[in-house]
């Protein structure tokens, strides 16, 4: 049919814009402490009371920490898998098994690069597909905790055998090694041409991006499994002598120490002048960043070594005790705690992206929470086409929404004076989340119609125009083929050549000997 030969190509452009990945957004959360300085904060504000939007059950703990990118969420489990899951369902986009237990992955240009069993691997983000691996110098059976960064073109990476990788990003050939004294956990943070990054020996080292040369190396009292964090031109990292460092960034020298009550394994995230870090103590610190100075504290009651994650004032940080907290960025008092499974460590950091909060946990499963304060992460869309006086509902659509609640309503239509009246139906989503208002062409008038309108009514959200179209161009050939059928009428249609009786779906030929067929 001619319609249908001029409104497919655009229906197939259409459903591709739709499919596969957002496109990158700032708000993403792309590598461990969401970015190359580690920083751990993020200019979105993210606010509690939260809400359980789904999990997702891997085979193993999921001690990697989440990355946010392009609206999918990219994480690894101890049962050797890297998991590329929707962020705003949870829905399995693919899995890639690697050799063992995996760091936390970072996305760079369409490419997952992440540490399992003495190998670095990289992925294809949209399949899983492997680009390359490179085995370390020891490989072998153990894991490898350092999470990549990736900076012009080459990934820096730590490994167990105590050596700091930069590999070639495109191709993972090896570009330089550094050789410490003790296995290397720690993640690097890279900042000015200076990757920074602890080792098991003891030591903060800063070494030269490009060429791995030592700058600079300053000795703590144990095993720095912390990652550094760097920001106003300070180096901040914990220890396992149970110490918080501030040192300077040029020359590695000590600007202040503040020792808490056990290990230091968390990473501190920095913001707005404060450091924030968790301790085997049980507690979570917020510390002055120029003095050391302890703001203020607050205890889980069990190990942290989750690293904190900071979002328009509030601390999100996971406990040894199953719960994720939210806490006051400025006071510390608790805002909220949020249970994974009762008995199961969360020492998976947080990651803060597109309106909702990331977590792993020892449980085996991935969580992802938003606030109680916005709609469901996925709103319906009804698409109607009236003809006439008779309405005919394209199938429902299903597009995500991240954090606003404003109605939009749009009114296609030919005629020269259109109301609209819409009546709205407000239905519970689910028990302890907030109500959402739900659009039925059930509930939709509509007058003074001169030929068919389309009439879209959506929870407005700027991600989902294209799918907004492609609903808007359904209903459309929906209206196109009801008018054909009427037109056509229900009557069975007899072939003048063959005496034939066509079925009223057979519009110009007969479907058995292909003379034209006469209008009925």
């Amino acid at each position: 049919m001619a319609f249908l030969k001029r409104i497919l190509p655009l229906l197939v452009i259409l459903t591709l814009v739709t499919v596969g990945h957002v496109a990158a957004s700032p708000d993403d959360w792309p590598m461990f402490h969401a970015d190359l300085a580690h920083s751990g904060a993020t200019s979105e504000s993210v606010q509690p009371p939260l809400r359980l939007i789904w999990t997702y059950t891997t085979y193993n703990q999921v001690v990697s920490s989440p990355a946010v990118s392009g609206g999918v969420v990219y994480v690894g489990s101890n049962d050797g898998n890297v998991y590329e899951l929707e962020a705003d369902t949870g829905g399995l986009v693919w899995s890639s098994h690697t050799t063992g237990g995996n760091s936390s992955p970072a996305v760079s240009g369409g490419v997952v690069y992440v540490g399992s069993q003495g190998n670095v691997y990289a992925l294809d983000a949209q399949t899983g597909a492997k680009i390359w691996s490179y085995k370390t110098t020891f490989g072998g059976p153990w894991t490898i905790y350092s999470s990549p960064a990736v900076s012009g073109g080459v990934v820096y990476v730590g490994s167990y055998e105590g050596n700091v990788y930069a590999l070639n990003a495109e191709t993972g050939a090896l570009i330089w090694s550094y050789t410490t004294g003790g296995q290397v956990y720690s993640s690097p943070a890279i900042l000015s041409g200076v990757v920074y990054v602890g080792s098991n020996d003891g030591n903060v080292y800063a070494l030269n991006a490009a060429t791995g040369a030592l700058i600079w190396s300053y000795t703590t009292g144990g095993g720095v499994w912390s990652s550094p964090a760097v920001s106003g031109g300070v180096v901040y990292v914990g220890s396992t002598d149970g110490n918080v460092y501030a040192l300077n960034a040029g020359t590695g020298a000590n600007i202040w120490s503040y020792k808490t009550g056990n290990y230091v394994d968390s990473s501190p995230a920095v913001s707005g002048g404060v450091v924030y870090v968790g301790s085997d103590d049980g507690n979570v610190y917020a510390l002055d960043a120029g003095t050391g100075t302890k703001i203020w504290s607050y205890n889980t009651g069990r190990d942290v070594e989750s690293s904190p994650a900071v979002s328009g004032g509030v601390v999100y940080v996971g406990s040894f005790d199953g719960n994720l907290y939210a806490l006051n960025a400025a006071t510390g008092a608790l805002i909220g705690s949020y249970t994974t499974t009762t008995g199961y460590w969360v020492l998976s950091s947080p990651a803060v992206s597109r309106g909702m909060v990331y977590v792993g946990s020892n449980d085996c499963k991935v969580y992802a929470f938003a606030p109680v304060s916005t709609l469901a992460a996925t709103t319906t869309v009804a698409s109607v086409v009236q003809t006439t006086s008779t309405y005919y509902s394209t199938s429902m659509t299903t597009i995500p929404v991240y954090s606003t609640s404003t109605i939009t309503t749009t009114t296609t239509t030919t005629a020269t004076s259109t109301q609209t009246t819409l009546t709205t139906q407000t239905n519970t989503v689910a028990t302890g989340m907030s109500m959402a208002t739900i659009y039925t062409s059930s509930t939709l008038t509509q007058t003074a119609m001169a030929t068919s309108t389309v009439g879209v009514y959506v929870l407005a959200d700027p991600l989902s125009i294209a799918t907004v179209v492609l609903a808007i161009a359904l209903a459309f050939v929906a209206g196109i083929m009801a008018t054909r059928l009427r037109r056509i009428g229900s009557k069975p249609r007899t072939c003048p050549s063959c005496g034939f009786r066509n079925p009223p779906f057979a519009v110009s030929f007969c479907t058995k000997c292909g003379e034209k067929l006469q209008k009925q």
